[in-house]
């Protein structure tokens, strides 16, 4: 649910970032949703290396709203990113409340980025397995505006179960 009345901008937002070999070919062996979150594993062939994002809101909806992820990062740990959609007034933090928990605080990149990694990543995808709703807050237009966009959890649980099964990076295997 979006709170705030803001036109989607943003052309072809995808809500996964599976790693692309440039020597072969990479191609999705597994996806399913479980409430608003999808997994999605893929398979690098040369490699044999898979790599699983697990990601909310659901791909067709990627387009109209923020993204938020749990996906691998370059050093074999992961990290929880959120991508906001549409203009973000410059500087604003992105926000993240899971229930009636103190909001986690993030500042994003110029293109509305922004993650947690390593233990920050830990302690607040723990937090999420235990929530029922999540609200992602960003900051539009030049007055800053709050915009708000609600996330049900429902589903997070097993779809955290699966992706831990599905990928093979033992750092991953222990989200919560």
């Amino acid at each position: 649910m979006v709170q705030c009345g803001r036109v989607a901008a943003l052309v072809g937002v995808l809500s996964t970032t599976l790693a692309v070999s440039p020597a072969g070919a990479t191609f999705v062996f597994y996806f399913r949703t479980f409430g608003e979150w999808s997994l999605i594993c893929a398979l690098d062939e040369p490699t044999g290396r898979r790599t699983c994002t697990l990601s909310a809101p659901s791909p067709e909806m990627a387009a109209s709203r923020s993204v938020l992820s749990v996906e691998p990062d370059a050093n074999g740990s992961f990290a929880l990113k959120i991508r906001a959609l549409g203009v973000l007034t410059p500087g604003a933090p992105l926000h993240l409340r899971i229930d009636g928990n103190p909001p986690r605080r993030a500042t994003p990149d110029r293109l509305g980025e922004a993650a947690w990694q390593a233990e920050a990543a830990r302690e607040l995808i723990a937090e999420i397995a235990d929530g029922t709703t999540l609200v992602m807050r960003s900051f539009v237009g030049e007055n800053a505006d709050p915009c708000d966009e609600i996330l049900s959890l429902d589903g997070l649980s097993p779809a955290l179960e699966v992706y831990q099964e599905k990928s093979e990076f033992p750092s991953l295997r222990r989200l919560i």
